[in-house]
Order: structure tokens, then C-alpha cells, then sequence
């Protein structure tokens, strides 16, 4: 950690006995639902993350952030565990300036998330695909009448992206996650005036 770059690298191993898991049973139901069962069994589970943030002194109104993270898990006997979710990379990048017109601590900013493809599956599970995904916002605060009024405006996946998450049970009838999402965030921190 310095005062413009922060570097960070994190391990984990978890030895769990007795771990509880819902494993895909292959069949499905008459209505053509697939059927899930909870298991139990001694199991590790590994990984990490590692990421890196950069606001250059020059450029102090500029962000740079990446994050890539990873999990891997092994029922005792070697068998892969489901629901293990595939290696992800995060990269953001902020656009910050403290005043800037009405607005006070303002920031435009975009998240590219990318989803590596899922090879490692269960017995009765499929691979998943890896998949982009882009989000845009900005946002700031403004004050009324002596009270902060947080503004954020945003759109998640901006090109409407079709794909379906590794941990979604509802991969296997072809239920699609989130489509294009556009939202308005408005909190207003209420402080007395005493």
C-alpha cells in the first residue's frame, strides 16, 4: 500500500467436514423441472484474489482498479463439488472531481466484469460460458437545505448481454440472468440543524 497505487493478494484454504451442498440430480420433475438434492460431505474448498488500485498523483481525479478472483473445490474422494462459481475479472474505471457544478464529490465511472468459461462441473452439472459484462454510472452530492442528497444514475449491463451465471439452478431449463437494467438512486442523509 502506497499513497497512490494499493496492491492486495489473498489466499484461502478451507479443510470443511460435514460440508453441505445442493447437487443436481439429473432427473426433473413432470413439469420438466430439474431436481436438486442437499448433500453432505467432508470437502476443501481453495482459491484467492489479488486486485489493484491506481489514482495516479497527477491525476488525482482518475481511478484504476482490477480485481480478478478464483475458487476451486474437491469432495475428499476428488470428485469436483458443484456450484463452484467460475474465475471472475473485474476491472473498474472512476472519473472523480470533487466540486463540479451543483454537485459535490461527482464521479462517472464504468465496471467491465468478465466470466471465465465453467470447465470444472459436477457429475449432472454443464459447463457455463464465459460472458462480458459492462455497467456505466455517475453520480454525486448536492445539498437541500442543509441536508446531503446522494444522486447515483447507472445502467448494468449496457448491451444487454444474454447469459446465464454458473450458480444459477435455473441454467439447465435456459432461464436467462438479468437483461439491461437502468436505475436512479436517491438517499438523503438527515442530519439536525441544531
Amino acid at each position: 500500500h502506497k499513497e497512490n497505487i494499493t496492491f492486495d493478494i489473498a489466499g484461502f484454504f478451507n479443510d470443511v467436514n460435514h460440508y453441505i451442498y445442493i447437487q443436481p440430480l439429473g432427473d426433473t420433475t413432470a413439469s420438466g423441472i430439474y431436481k436438486y438434492q442437499y448433500m453432505q460431505n467432508d470437502a476443501s474448498l481453495y482459491g484467492g484474489e489479488t486486485g489493484l488500485h491506481f489514482h495516479p498523483k497527477s491525476h488525482s481525479w482518475l481511478h484504476l482498479e482490477t480485481m480478478y478472483s478464483m475458487v476451486y473445490g474437491y469432495k475428499k474422494n476428488g470428485e469436483i463439488l458443484p456450484n463452484i462459481p467460475a474465475h471472475k475479472w473485474s476491472n473498474d474505471i472512476r472519473f472523480m472531481k470533487v466540486k463540479c457544478w451543483l454537485f459535490n464529490d461527482a464521479f462517472v465511472g464504468t465496471t467491465v466484469n468478465y466470466r471465465f468459461k465453467q470447465n470444472r462441473f459436477a457429475t449432472d452439472e454443464t459447463p457455463t460460458s464465459d460472458y462480458w459484462l459492462i455497467d456505466l454510472n455517475l453520480g454525486g452530492n448536492v445539498f437541500i437545505a442543509k441536508q446531503l442528497l446522494n444522486i447515483a444514475f447507472g445502467v448494468n449491463n449496457l448491451f444487454d448481454k444474454k447469459y446465464i451465471d454458473h450458480l444459477s439452478t435455473l441454467k439447465e431449463v435456459g432461464l436467462l440472468n438479468p437483461g439491461r437494467n437502468i436505475y436512479l438512486s436517491l438517499s438523503l442523509n438527515l442530519r439536525s440543524n441544531k
